[in-house]
């Protein structure tokens, strides 16, 4: 349903996160759609948030992360590529949080030795902040930064705890970043710095996360959402005005999925495709 809605809305490309990525990347096989798909790779327990009281750290189950890791490996054996790149596969650690340093080492040297970008949730919530800097002694920024992950390979979801600063090394490390405001704003009341990661250079798609917390799969209602989210943030109404968000939506997001070269964009050469509302 989530497909159907985008597609009948004019999203042509999507970044799918969702389960069973399997099942799920047959439709976009039948349906026509381009899609960027990853599969959870996690080792904390589904249920863990509701069973743990503050300041505890999340358990890691070993076998899990083999068993999630094996999983997305089949999803880019199976479907990396197919259609003439139309449905590509990216790795998809959950967030920094949810995986056990040992595997995030594995998912790092997989993404180097494959040339596969990473799809995660990075500072997404204050809950990610602490697990990390309690565990880590550090924030989720430098401990990623110290492992190797900020470079053009990562497309960073959410940012929400994000910093000015921490912002500013993601975007010259060229990390993309993915905006949800629509989900972000219904969850948290928050809106992402994304006007700061443009300000300094870095390129930021739109996306409209899930279903569940969103109640929308319509990229319309994301740019309006962005654009009057930011304008009420930054007490400015000339701040992301039409044109800005569109980009977002289109060029802007592709190369934030690492597909600007061949999509996004009506140009001799590319595979961009045209929606009429």
């Amino acid at each position: 349903m989530n497909l159907l809605e985008g597609l009948a809305a004019g999203t042509t490309t999507f970044a799918d996160y969702s389960t069973p990525i399997h099942e799920i990347a047959q439709f976009f096989s039948q349906l026509g759609a381009r899609a960027r798909l990853t599969s959870h790779i996690r080792e904390v327990p589904d249920d863990v948030q509701h069973l743990l009281k503050d300041g505890d750290l999340y358990p890691f189950d070993e076998q899990k992360g083999r068993e999630s890791l094996e999983e997305n490996v089949r999803l880019i054996e199976e479907w990396h590529g197919y259609d003439d790149n139309r449905i590509t596969a990216l790795l998809g650690p959950q967030g920094p949080d949810f995986l056990s340093e040992r595997l995030l080492e594995t998912v790092r040297q997989l993404s180097v030795d494959k040339n596969i970008g990473i799809h995660m949730h990075v500072a997404q919530s204050t809950r990610e902040t602490e697990q990390i800097m309690n565990r880590y002694g550090q924030g989720s920024i430098d401990f990623l930064e110290e492992r190797g992950f900020l470079n053009e390979r990562l497309i960073a979801a959410h940012l929400t705890e994000a910093s000015d600063e921490e912002i500013d090394r993601l975007a010259k490390a060229k990390v993309s970043m993915i905006l949800c405001s629509g989900s972000i704003g219904v969850i948290a009341g928050r809106v992402p710095p994304a006007a700061q990661f443009i300000k300094a250079g870095g390129y930021v798609g739109l996306g409209s996360d899930q279903c569940s917390g969103n109640n929308c799969n319509q990229m319309i209602n994301e740019m309006k959402l962005t654009a009057l989210f930011n304008k009420i943030i930054h007490q400015d109404p000339e701040v992301f005005p039409a044109y800005q968000v569109l980009r977002m939506a289109t060029i802007e997001g592709a190369h934030a999925l690492g597909i600007g070269q061949d999509v996004g964009s009506l140009e001799p050469g590319k595979k961009s495709r045209l929606t009429v509302h």
